[in-house]
């Protein structure tokens, strides 16, 4: 289980990428404290198709152990805004830029936030723009990237 400060009074939000969703982390971790909210996208909850996980996934909308926010527009355009500079945005679907947009919008409320998520573009940009991650079946990354094109004409 992933740990927190338990002294801090912030509010902490723990956003699932589809992997955590599949994983079924909403329902195998223990019932949370009142200070901590699972989240994640509808466009996340769009990707879960098969009927095992579908069928888990709706269980823990139905008893409330997730919460399903998208974010405002915004941050998802100074999310693009960032992974062009770190050369990442042709690697991001509109799934992994969203995910990354709520992600910072929570931060920028005030909230304590740790993004769940194997994707290692996705955990890239996230270390670019200071905002926890936890890797669930690979080691994550080490260090954050900048990836330059490369040109083809030798």
């Amino acid at each position: 289980m992933i740990g927190f400060d338990r002294g801090s009074q912030r509010k902490r939000c723990l956003v699932l990428d589809t992997t955590a969703l599949l994983a079924a982390i909403q329902l195998s971790m223990a019932p949370m404290d009142g200070n901590t909210v699972l989240l994640t996208t509808s466009s996340n909850v769009e990707e879960v198709k098969d009927f095992e996980n579908r069928s888990k996934l709706e269980v823990a909308l139905e008893i409330g152990r997730i919460v399903v926010k998208d974010p405002d527009p915004r941050y998802v355009e100074k999310v693009v805004e960032v992974a062009k500079r770190v050369g990442s945005l042709g690697k991001l679907s509109f799934t992994d830029l969203q995910l990354v947009a709520l992600a910072l919008e929570l931060r920028d409320e005030g909230m304590e936030v740790v993004v769940l998520s194997d994707d290692y573009h996705v955990q890239n940009l996230l270390a670019h723009l200071g905002i926890e991650f936890r890797a669930l079946r690979t080691p994550g990354i080490r260090e954050k990237k900048v990836f330059r094109r490369r040109s083809s004409l030798g």
